[in-house]
């Protein structure tokens, strides 16, 4: 299945990105930084994180709740079509019964 990917992928993947680079530096101790910004940008990248996947979650709670209104308005529609042709049976099993009672 070859799906587009949304901008809020690209945002939760960069924000992983930019929270392993961060980690990768800290740990081998390229960045020097006081307590109160130190953790700020795994913070940040955490939050745009969560930010992406809830907005992508709710993308396809959108999508599935719109193909569930097709699909109960088609199955609405078959079922008016069904009640048609029961009413157009009954019609047929009663000129059936006319013309046998004719004979």
């Amino acid at each position: 299945m070859n799906e587009k990917l949304s901008l809020w992928n690209y945002m939760f993947y960069a924000s992983l990105g930019v929270l392993l680079l961060w980690l990768i530096l800290k740990s081998v101790g390229v960045i020097h930084t006081p307590f109160w910004l130190e953790y700020g940008i795994p913070i940040a990248s955490v939050i745009f994180g969560a930010l992406s996947v809830y907005k992508s979650i709710l993308d396809s709670v959108h999508t599935i709740a719109l193909n569930l209104a097709t699909l109960t308005e088609r199955v609405s529609q078959q079922g008016m079509e069904i009640h048609s042709l029961g009413t157009k049976f009954e019609n047929t099993i009663n000129r059936i019964d006319h013309l046998e009672k004719s004979k």
